[in-house]
This record gives structure tokens, sequence and C-alpha cells, in this order.
């Protein structure tokens, strides 16, 4: 602020500040009102700072105020939740003060007392005394009271006079400085609960009743302590009826060492999970052990955890189980002591059982193979999709005895031919319950046989040469010699040709004659030049022997077989051939030889088919030793033979050989089968 003061001195202006000179007044003026000024400079720095302060405060109070406007917003979004919240609930909520009015409420509620007092007046503003009219409650007054007093809730179960039942929860609601100044009351409809219950406590009853009519026994038990149990529960535990049951403690049945085993069983009931059948003895009352199972489940009764127990006597059953394991034991006894392949299978070819000798034969114990497929740990590859096939047929058709022959496989990788005679096992229904197999071992009979059969062979090859090299050469000698007196004769003497010719004839048809009995005896084809040429020379001769043409057809050129088997096949074919040229009276006899070498193992099939008149299977076998010899050849090397005939229709007969593989020539003999009809 600035102050001027003008002054008349002369003519010039003085200024408020400047240096007075001249009276002494001037200069106390000058001083008043400098005075004057620093007062009035105060004056306005103390009201600067108040402006201030005052523009602080002022802010202040606006961020309060905005503040006070936030938690007003929050407190109507909380009040609007809070009325959502009670809107959503399916439980009616009441609010009272401590002067036991209702201070506010739900939606429910409002619903809830109006339903029942048939008017719309408002329950804000209402003591709690005028709601008795909607429920049979007369101690809520003094329930809130309590409430306000102790803080302690309170919960009842009351209906209305609707009818329905209601779970009240009188608890405290708002506290300050330790005192109960609001109180919650909570209603919840149980109606559908106390339906419930209450057709539980029907099904109870029922269930009473129906227990007490059932033949197993039945307990329950709380805690340990048998509460109910049946009639059939009194007889087991060796009571004469139930009251000398119930009340006692389960314990007193049991073992004492068991005691452990059924606290646990009790702990686990108590967690409410079911516990497994179990097998004990328990302790009637005259002191008495039986042999029991008994199953326990977690349940209810009368509100209260409790375990429901069936037990079944099985006594009778564990005395029926030992006499069967005697005798389980005196069979495996008996069967360890012959020395017979013994094997059981279940209906799936699985190994069931085995017999001492059997696990001697193949170097397994029983044990290693139990539950094993035989097929698949004994059978050899090649062979395993015929013991499947023969295995199902077995089970399918329910056979009860059939013999048969299949190799075996050892532990040491051994292949051996066994010698099967099988029956099946069936249930109640009819169905194969197990196959029963008892096995021979073979393989030295079968080696044996194969032996002989080649001595007896090479037998017939010698006497063969014998009566070729031996008679054949005489004969033929007779021949030169009858030529040469024929010569002489000639030469002088008076002797008829004719005669001479005709010894000359006779004594070559002789040695001709020698010779087929040679060939009959041992067709050498075999060995110069095979079982092809050998049969094309047997098939080129059937026309000049009868009135009857033969077709050989061969798809191979040389058959890798051995000797023995390759004659036993050239017999075959000449039996067959004979019996069509002189039973069936054939126009035309077709052979055919082929192989089939992606089979496992690889097969040389041979078929022989004629037109003829055809024959009656059944009563060519019992007729004749032709059909037999053949299944006999086909058996000593391991064929299978198949017969095809029927009257007026021809007959196809047809031999399957193994080709010689890894098995060395070790064929198991299958079963012969014949057809009355193509």
């Amino acid at each position: 602020m600035h102050l001027l003061l003008e002054a008349r001195g002369g003519d010039r202006d003085v200024g408020f500040g400047e240096p007075l000179h001249g009276a002494p007044e001037h200069h106390q003026t000058a001083d008043a009102l400098a005075c004057g000024l620093e007062r009035l400079r105060r004056f306005i720095a103390e009201e600067s700072d108040r402006y201030d302060a005052l523009q602080h405060l002022n802010e202040d109070l606006q961020r309060i105020t905005r503040r006070l406007v936030q938690v007003l917003d929050e407190r109507e979004v909380l009040n609007r939740d809070f009325h959502q919240i009670l809107t959503g609930l399916h439980i009616a909520v009441l609010f009272l003060d401590a002067d036991l009015r209702v201070r506010r409420c739900s939606p429910l509620a409002e619903a809830l007392f109006h339903a029942n007092a048939g008017a719309r007046k408002p329950l804000v503003g209402q003591s709690v005394a005028d709601l008795q009219y909607a429920l049979t409650y007369e101690d809520l007054p003094e329930d809130v009271r309590g409430v306000l007093s102790d803080g302690l809730p309170r919960r009842r179960e009351v209906a209305a006079k609707t009818g329905r039942w209601y779970q009240v929860l009188v608890h405290p609601g708002a506290v300050e400085n330790g005192a109960v100044t609001e109180v919650l009351v909570a209603l919840l409809d149980i109606t559908e609960r106390k339906q419930i219950e209450a057709e539980y406590r029907s099904s109870e009853e029922r269930w009473r009743r129906l227990v007490q009519m059932h033949p197993e026994p039945i307990l329950l038990t709380v805690d340990g302590v048998i509460v109910f149990t049946n009639q059939a529960g009194a007889r087991v535990f060796g009571g004469a009826s139930e009251d000398d049951i119930i009340g006692r403690s389960v314990f007193d049945f049991i073992v004492p060492e068991l005691h452990d085993v059924f606290r646990r069983r009790l702990r686990r009931l108590q967690r409410g999970r079911p516990t497994e059948p179990y097998e004990h003895q328990l302790i009637r009352l005259d002191g008495v052990r039986r042999d029991v199972i008994a199953a326990s489940i977690p349940v209810t009764y009368q509100g209260r955890p409790a375990a429901q127990t069936v037990i079944r006597d099985i006594t009778h059953r564990k005395q029926v189980e030992r006499e069967l394991r005697e005798e389980r034991n005196f069979i495996t006894a008996v069967l360890d002591t012959i020395d017979a392949l013994v094997v059981v299978l279940d209906r799936e070819g699985r190994i069931v059982r085995m017999n001492q000798a059997c696990e001697t034969f193949s170097g397994y114990a029983e044990a290693e193979v139990l539950g094993e497929d035989l097929v698949e740990r004994f059978v050899p590859p090649v062979w395993q999709e015929q013991a499947r096939r023969y295995l199902a047929d077995l089970r399918d058709a329910g056979i009860r005895q059939h013999r048969t022959e299949h190799p075996w496989q050892t532990r040491s990788g051994e292949v051996r031919l066994v010698a099967w005679s099988t029956t099946t096992l069936p249930d109640e229904s009819g169905q194969t319950r197990f196959i029963i197999g008892t096995g021979l071992d073979i393989t030295e009979q079968r080696r044996l046989e194969q032996a002989v059969l080649h001595l007896t062979e090479e037998e017939r090859r010698r006497f063969g040469r014998d009566l070729h090299d031996g008679l054949g050469s005489q004969l033929t000698g007779i021949a030169l010699l009858t030529r040469s007196v024929i010569q002489d004769l000639l030469a002088g003497q008076q002797v008829r040709v004719e005669d001479l010719e005709e010894i000359n004839r006779l004594v070559v048809q002789s040695a001709e004659m020698a010779r087929a009995l040679a060939q009959g005896l041992n067709p050498v084809q075999l060995e110069e030049e095979g079982l092809v040429a050998a049969l094309q020379s047997l098939v080129e001769g059937i026309g000049k022997l009868a009135d009857t043409e033969g077709v050989f057809e061969s798809r191979v050129c040389q058959v890798s077989l051995d000797v023995n088997t390759a004659t036993q096949l050239y017999w075959i074919v000449q039996e067959a051939v004979g019996n069509a040229m002189k039973h069936a009276r054939a126009s035309r006899i077709r052979v055919r030889l082929w192989e089939e070498r992606e089979a496992a193992p690889p097969r040389l099939h041979l078929r022989i088919e004629d037109d003829g008149i055809g024959f009656d299977l059944k009563q060519a076998e019992a007729a004749g030793m032709g059909l037999h010899t053949m299944r006999y050849r086909a058996r000593l090397i391991g064929a299978r033979l198949h017969i095809v005939s029927r009257p007026g229709r021809g007959t196809r007969l047809t031999c399957s050989v193994e080709i010689p593989g890894v098995y060395g020539g070790l064929v198991p003999v299958p079963a012969a089968t014949t057809e009355d009809h193509r």
C-alpha cells in the first residue's frame, strides 16, 4: 500500500516517507504516520495468513464432503445388494431392534406373514409379539430377549397356521460395545424335510417288519452296540429272543484275535464308507464258534449314524469246502502217480490244472503256466491255428470224448508228439466249463513205426531187386538159349520153327512178368525219377489194362519227399485207381498233384477223381479193407485223407501231406474225414 502525503510547502509536493525539515510538529506527525503504517502492514499480513488457512480448511471440507458422498453411494449400493440378497434367499429374515420391533425384513418374510395374517399391513415397525399370529411360536418374544441378554442363538422348529413347517433361528445381529443391539430372525421352510422324515419313519417301520421276516441275520449297531436284530440274528448268536442280544457289544461275539480288525471296520463305517464282506468266526452265547461272512454299510438309525450288518452262517459251506479240499488232494495224489499227461483247461483254453507228469514232460511247474493260453505256450506256431480250431470245435460242440494227436513244444524247445484223449465237463446250463485232456508221448512210438515201415520198404526193394536180377536174368538166359537152339535146328535139324518161337515167346513173357512182379513190390521210379514220374507211369498204364481213360495232371515238377512218404502216396493212388477200375466201372480217372506253399506249414495235395457209380461210405468201410488200408497208409505219414462219394455221382479222394520242414518230418496224425455227398 502506498500513501502519498501532499504538503503545501512552497510549490513542491512532499511525499510520505520523505524527511521533513522544518517544524517539530511535522516530525511528530511523521512518526505517528510511520507507526500507523507499520501496524497496518502487520494487520494485512495476519489477514493474509487467515485467508490462506480458510482456503485450506475449505479444501479439506470439500474432500470430506466428496468422501461422505462416496460413502453414502457405497451404502446405497450395499443396501441395494443386501435387499437383492434378501430377495433372492429362500429364507424369511426379520431384523429386530432392542425394543423387539421390526427394523427391516426380506420380501419373503413380508409374503410369509401377510399370507398367514390375511392383511397387507407393513411389517416394519410392528412388535414381535404381533407376529405370533402367524406361527405356533409363543416363546418368540422370550427367545429374542434372551439373545439380546446373553448373545446366544436359539433354534426351533415350529409350524405355521398354513400347515407348513419352519426352522427358526434367532441370532445376534449388530453388536455395539459388547451389547447386542439388533436380533436377526431367520425362518427356513422345512416342510419337505418334515415330510421326508415322516416317510422315513414309516419306511423304517416297514423295514423292521421286512427284516424280521428275513432269513438272514441282520443287525443294527450304534457305536459298536447292537440296537436291533431280527429273529435270525438272535438264533445265530445263540439267544432265545432278540432281547438277549440287543444292548450287547458286538465285541462280545467276536473272537479276541479279531478285535483290532473290527475296530478299524467300525471306524470306516463311522466315516460313511462301506466295508467289504469279511469271513470270520463268531462266538455264540453258549461258547460255540460258527463260521460266518459279514457285510456292513453305513446307515442312519433314529437320526444317529449307525451300521447295518448282514450275516450269513457259512459253517456248513466251510465243512463242504474242507471235504472238497481233501477230495482234491486225493485226486491230485492219484493224478501225480500216473504217467499219463493230464491238463485241465477252461472254456477259453487257459490252463487250470496240470499234473506232475505234465510238469516233468513240459519242463514247466504248474504255478508258472496257470491261467496261460495252452496253445500259445505249448503248441508250435505252425500248428497253433489248427489247435485253436480243434479246441473251439470241442468246446462249442460239447463233445464228451475225442482223440487226436498234436505236437507239444517243451521248455527246451524240443517238439514232441502227444496222443490226446479229450473230454468236456459241462456246467449246469449244459455249456462247456472245462476241457480235460489226457495224453501220451508217442514220439518214440511214431519214430519206431516209421523206422519199421522204412525197414519193410527196404525189404520190399531188396526182394524186387532179387527177382529182377535173379529170375529175370535166368529167364532171359533161357530165351537166349532157346534162340540158339532154334538157330541150330534151322541149320540142320527138322524142328518146327513155330514151336520154338512159341517157347521163346513164353520165356520172354515170363521174364516180363517177373519184372512186373518186381515193379509191384518196389516202384523203382521213385528212386530214379521221383513221385511225379511214378504216378504218371501208373496212370498211363490204366488204358492198357482196361477200357478206361487215365488223365494225370501235375503242377509240380519234383517233390521233396522222403522215399517212405512218396511210396505210401503211390500205394494210396494205386489202391484208389484199382478200386475205381474194379468196382466203380469208371470210364475216366483223373489224378491231380499240386503244392500249397503259402499254407503254414506248406502241404502237398494229391486228388483222385472218377466218374464211376460211387458208393456208400459206411457200407464200403464195413465190406472191405480198401478204405482202411488207405487211411492206415495216410496215418503212417501224417497225411489228411478226405473222401467224398455218393451213389451215381462218382468218387473224389484227396490226400494232403506236410512238405518236410523245420520239424524234421515229425507230423501228427489228423483225423480222417469222409462225406457221402459232394
